[in-house]
């Protein structure tokens, strides 16, 4: 709701992912912070040299170079700059409607006229759309998949429209969530640009790759439009830590994209979710963005009533429309929350960024550890059995350290009644059960910790729960839970691999 802040509520409501950056893009933003007393490279030159080489990777069309590219402080900066290049007094700008807001504000500003056509059936009307140009018309967006209404415009329309569209329109066919799109809906928005000078694709690092607060997307278009846009592009605006974040998500794409399949298995549901707890949806459209429209649910009310307790909601008035639909990202807390179906991680992306975890020289964050564990598969009594080596995350948690000094070797399942918390190493480098330091031994339970239920040893002399969620047929992450063991609310986090 506009102007209200709710403490301690789940944020939903500005279509951001709630996945930080990967420990590669971490790093590569502390190191880039070496240079902020320096300005940055007004001209991103490696920066786009990087998406060249991205876009020659994506699709079935190649040869792209960094003079295709033009960089700016998101897409949206980017929009104002197409308008900025096509657009002033009596001339017009076309665009369906709703879409994303920015468009007549922008539009309006540069003193041009928004030239706004209906949506059909919540969806780009390409047909009305190309009946509306004009001598006047220089600038037509195309928001694919739509903001708010999510949908997809067929490809094959797509094309024709394109075709059809007279030489001096540009076309820039704004694709911030198209890697939420699935179903075979793709438009080979590339080819179009290659085969019709007068086409530009927006993209964005704010949506997918959750780079949101650092303000950085990028264009792709035809050479010319490119040193258009360079021309008006504001100097210094792209900041290093920008740049750098965006290398590095571009080099571990496969992994950051990776987290959309889990957005996208969430969406799917995400229309009888609402259904379950009272939300009334009286239609239902297919939806490719990382969130839900829906037609006239009344939520005015609702908001009201979930804002002391839960994500805050956003009106979208006008269209017959009252707002967009909370848009379901994969978090725990989340899930805790709305009872959210989850999908795990894959092993070789878990196993990748365990890894990387465990490399790490520098202290890890709590948000990147749980975020992590959010990724993670609950973990089964059956997944436990067997014996098993440990290690820690460094957060600067209090207890790091510890039991590295007390020569901690791990711990042994023999079954859920028979656990050896402490497995420790004598002088002379043998095992053996440290009864003493964990004041007892311990069983294994199946727990629900964070709205999942799993694998949780309990200790029996002491009121300490380890939480255990699986990585892999050999490695189990823990969270160590309770009293006497939180260093002012923040948990302990291990890991354990098997012997």
């Amino acid at each position: 709701m506009p102007g209200k802040t709710v403490p301690g509520a789940i944020k939903l409501a500005s279509n951001e992912t709630v996945f930080g950056p990967l420990p590669s893009v971490r790093a590569a933003i502390e190191q880039a912070t070496d240079v902020v007393n320096r300005y940055p490279d007004t001209g991103c030159t490696e920066l786009k040299s990087a998406l060249a080489r991205h876009l020659n990777t994506v699709g079935d069309t190649g040869g792209w170079a960094s003079e295709h590219v033009a960089v700016g402080c998101g897409s949206v900066s980017l929009c104002q700059q197409l308008i900025q290049i096509t657009a002033s007094v009596g001339d017009e700008v076309l665009f369906g409607w709703r879409s994303f807001e920015l468009y007549p504000i922008q539009v309006r500003v540069a003193g041009a006229t928004a030239v706004q056509v209906p949506l059909a059936d919540h969806t780009f009307d390409l047909h009305a759309m190309l009946a509306a140009v004009t001598d006047r018309t220089r600038l037509v967006f195309v928001c694919n998949p739509n903001n708010p209404t999510s949908t997809v415009v067929d490809p094959d329309a797509l094309v024709r429209f394109v075709e059809a569209m007279p030489s001096h329109v540009l076309i820039a066919i704004d694709e911030a969530y198209v890697e939420y799109v699935r179903d075979n809906m793709l438009p080979d928005s590339l080819g179009l640009v290659r085969s019709h000078p007068n086409v530009v694709v927006l993209r964005t690092f704010s949506k997918a790759y959750g780079l949101a607060g650092l303000r950085i997307g990028y264009a792709v278009g035809h050479p010319d439009v490119i040193a258009a846009l360079d021309k008006v592009y504001v100097p210094f605006t792209v900041t290093n830590v920008s740049q750098a974040a965006a290398m590095a998500s571009l080099e571990a794409a496969d992994e950051l994209l990776a987290r959309t399949d889990a957005v996208v298995a969430e969406r799917a549901g995400s229309v009888p979710g609402c259904a379950m707890r009272g939300l009334r949806c009286r239609r239902r459209k297919p939806t490719s963005s990382g969130y839900r429209w829906g037609a006239h649910i009344r939520l005015r009310r609702t908001g009201r009533q979930r804002a002391h307790r839960g994500p805050p909601v956003r009106p979208r008035r006008g269209a017959g429309h009252d707002r967009c639909t909370g848009r379901k990202r994969r978090a725990a807390a989340i899930r805790g929350q709305l009872d959210s179906r989850r999908t795990p991680m894959n092993d070789a992306l878990a196993r990748k960024k365990f890894t990387e975890f465990k490399e790490r020289s520098d202290r890890i964050s709590d948000t990147a550890l749980d975020e992590y564990w959010a990724s993670l598969t609950p973990a089964t009594i059956a997944d436990m059995i067997g014996e098993w080596q440990g290690g820690e995350f460094d957060t600067g948690h209090r207890m790091n350290g510890r039991l590295e000094k007390a020569r901690w070797f791990g711990k042994t399942f023999n079954s859920a009644t028979d656990v050896q918390p402490l497995v420790c190493l004598d002088a002379d480098g043998n095992k053996f059960s440290n009864v003493e330091m964990g004041k007892g031994e311990a069983s294994l339970w199946m727990e629900e910790f964070r709205g999942e239920i799993t694998a949780t040893m309990v200790y029996d002399g002491q009121p300490v729960h380890d939480h255990f969620k699986k990585i892999d047929d050999h490695a189990v992450m823990g969270i160590m839970n309770g009293k006497g063991v939180l260093d002012n609310g923040r948990y302990y986090y291990f890991y354990l691999e098997r012997v």
